[in-house]
């Protein structure tokens, strides 16, 4: 159990974080002060446009090699009826 003093919410840059003092867990007069990330709606737009990029150029690269596929199969079709 952590005896917290305070929790804050601070922005750096633009970046939000949650910051929290507490007393150290043994008999001192220490303060520990930690911060963690806290995560906005912007972050996960963030990673929501990512993902869909990606999706966007696998989708991409999978008719990209199917249009190579039938074209060399045309290509063999053609050398089959020309005799070559």
């Amino acid at each position: 159990m952590k005896k917290v003093i305070s929790k804050n919410t601070i922005k750096v840059g633009k970046k939000y974080y949650t910051e929290e003092k507490y007393w150290a867990r043994l008999p001192s007069d220490r303060i520990i002060t930690a911060r963690t990330r806290k995560l906005t709606m912007e972050d996960f737009f963030n990673v929501g446009e990512v993902v869909l990029i990606l999706l966007a150029g696998i989708f991409l690269l999978k008719i990209m090699f199917g249009f190579a596929a039938g074209m060399e199969a045309w290509s063999e079709l053609d050398k089959l009826m020309r005799g070559y």
